[in-house]
């Protein structure tokens, strides 16, 4: 990759919301993600914004409690909704991406990713039954890590996901020499390096309020515990809008190699020809490839061309 000066780049939400059960993590999403849609479409109708939510939900179903009802002076409207019930595999969790993105939803909620962790046919759970040793990690992390890109790296829709925590306690000795239990801290039900992906983690409280303990973008860390509302979302929005969209910039670019490896084929019948294998093995043409498609085909062409002119 060359060497240039950092510019800004639009990206798309990597948020996570973690807590005890009944801490409001799934309305605190939804009010978050509501937030997202009113920054990105903010002369749809009401009713239609809730149709560019997706919830993934392996909380037996719970997340439909809140449909189309107010709560708490918000109006919950009719979001798009996966139910996932039993087979909690990384992979399951990404064909139910894919089926949102078919509906065209523009923020999904996972809800929670917790059971991707620990569940039947999550990665604990498959790494236990390949035997439970350290080496068996190494199997189970590319099913791991294929759930992860499509959150973090394909990422071409917004993600807020939850995650179940659990607290640790330890026994410690006080100055008088008694005993007394301590709280060391929350611990997400997930991989604990999890929480290292996204740009903002919210802590949720059994209040219902939250607390950001990792804040990227400087949005959030300084104001305590608050009560998240749709206001939250949209600020996000606002901030990561700013800057370049590189999803445009490279369909730009896509079509300009598109156009030039049409002129390069006019003009070099082994360059054509060359054109030709490549579609055939790709079973598409290039005006339907994608952007390392095209600039793959784009190199074979010209490595071909220059072959021959060096045989002259």
């Amino acid at each position: 990759m060359a060497l240039s000066r950092a510019k800004r780049e639009k990206l798309k939400a990597a948020v996570n919301f973690m807590g005890a059960s009944g801490s409001a993590k799934t309305f605190s999403s939804l009010l978050f993600a509501k937030g997202i849609i009113d920054g990105m479409f903010p002369d749809m109708e009401e009713a239609d914004k809730w149709g560019k939510i997706g919830i993934i939900d392996t909380e037996h179903r719970r997340s439909l409690l809140y449909a189309e009802r107010e709560k708490e002076g918000y109006y919950i409207g009719s979001f798009w909704h996966y139910p996932i019930e039993k087979d909690f595999s990384p992979k399951r969790y990404v064909q139910a991406i894919k089926e949102l993105k078919e509906v065209n939803v523009e923020v999904i909620i996972i809800d929670s990713m917790s059971h991707a962790w620990n569940r039947e046919g999550g990665i604990l759970t498959k790494q236990q039954e390949l035997g439970g040793t350290f080496q068996d990690w190494a199997k189970v992390r590319p099913y791991e890590w294929e759930l992860w890109q499509e959150i973090f790296e394909r990422n071409d829709v917004h993600f807020i996901t939850t995650m179940r925590t659990k607290q640790d306690y330890a026994m410690t000795p006080t100055e008088s020499g008694k005993w007394e239990v301590q709280k060391l801290g929350i611990k997400s039900v997930q991989n604990d390096q999890l929480e290292y992906e996204y740009m903002v983690n919210f802590r949720t409280e059994m209040n219902h309020k939250v607390w950001a303990s990792k804040d990227n973008l400087g949005l959030y860390e300084h104001r305590g515990q608050f009560y998240i509302t749709p206001e939250d979302g949209l600020a996000l929005y606002n901030d990561i809008e700013q800057g370049i969209d590189m999803r445009e910039k490279m369909e730009e670019d896509r079509k300009a190699l598109v156009q030039f490896i049409h002129t390069l084929a006019e003009d070099s019948p082994i360059a054509k020809k060359e054109l030709t294998l490549w579609e055939k093995k790709a079973k598409t043409s290039v005006d339907k490839m994608n952007y390392d498609q095209v600039r793959f085909v784009q190199r074979k062409m010209e490595d071909a061309v220059s072959n021959e002119e060096s045989l002259e």
